[in-house]
């Protein structure tokens, strides 16, 4: 009877909990995120989601975001995340541009706040409310997957998918505990389900199109930051008041607002690393290669 009356709960909290944006003057929604901690009771102490496969390339997005919070954590996509090409999905981001400028004047913290932390992003099948959601991670979650993938022989992510089993740790919080092999292909879960007919595409799930919108927003976001972290950097020496003023004018745009991870990155706050050097630090390339010495077995 309780768990029954919890997955009534959270189908009509979940339901209603997807994001929007506008693109090009529409609206555009997207999909809901996916906290495991929600849904981890003292009735339920182990759920499972599926973990979709994305058939043109990893079963996760790689993103850069800058985070900070000033009440309310606020998330700006970084536009110099990379695509699947390894292309910059924008030409300018305000973040990372001004750090690049006055890299020799910020001291250490502000460089460490400002700068973007890499995430991942991941679409799994949420059976208790039958929708498709975001489960977002950052380097320490990222790791608890691949450690429990691991565990699995001769499963190819990539095709089918995989189950992801969350426990409680000793502190209270979800935790990936362990993976499964799907009980059914991808075929079979779409066609039984009644909201979910096909796969989205992660990348346009992940990094919005950096339109007028959308960096207009990247760039109040900015100046928020600055006046609160590096005051004397702003244009007009903003006072904690006109902080406040600068938040509320932000608009609620972003895509990945519900950061579940963020404050435990595992980016070094001692050294700021320039966005070009991505690539060649970001150890996607340690994954790829993780993930086809499993193909070969």
């Amino acid at each position: 009877m309780a768990l029954d009356k919890y997955k009534k709960f959270m189908k009509e909290k979940l339901a209603s909990g997807s994001t929007e944006t506008k693109t090009n003057g529409e609206k555009k929604k997207y999909l809901s995120y996916y906290n495991p901690n929600s849904q981890l009771t003292n009735v339920v102490k182990e759920v499972v989601v599926r973990v979709l496969p994305n058939r043109n390339g990893l079963f996760f997005q790689q993103f850069r975001k800058h985070s900070f919070k000033i009440g309310t954590r606020k998330n700006a996509v970084c536009m110099y995340s990379r695509d699947a090409h390894g292309e910059t999905v924008g030409t300018e981001c305000p973040f990372c541009d001004f750090l690049e400028e006055n890299k020799k004047l910020l001291d250490k913290e502000t460089a460490y706040t400002l700068s973007a932390k890499d995430n991942y992003m991941i679409l799994v099948y949420n059976h208790v409310v039958d929708e498709i959601q975001k489960y977002e991670v950052n380097d320490y979650g990222i790791t608890d997957v691949l450690s429990a993938l691991q565990a699995l022989e001769d499963l190819d992510p990539d095709e089918e998918g995989f189950n992801l089993h969350f426990r409680k740790d000793s502190k209270g919080y979800a935790k990936v505990f362990k993976a499964s092999k799907p009980e059914n292909s991808i075929e079979d879960l779409l066609s039984r389900s009644k909201n979910v007919k096909e796969i989205p595409d992660i990348f346009k799930e992940t990094i919005p199109t950096p339109n007028k919108f959308i960096m207009d927003s990247i760039h109040s976001l900015f100046e928020l930051a600055i006046s609160a972290f590096a005051p004397t950097f702003s244009s007009d020496n903003s006072s904690n008041t006109e902080s406040e003023k600068v938040e509320e004018d932000v608009p609620d745009y972003d895509p990945n607002a519900d950061d579940f991870e963020s404050d435990k990155s595992t980016s070094n706050k001692d050294v700021f690393v320039p966005q070009e050097d991505t690539p060649d630090d970001s150890g996607i390339d340690d994954i790829k290669d993780f993930l086809e010495k499993r193909k070969k077995k």
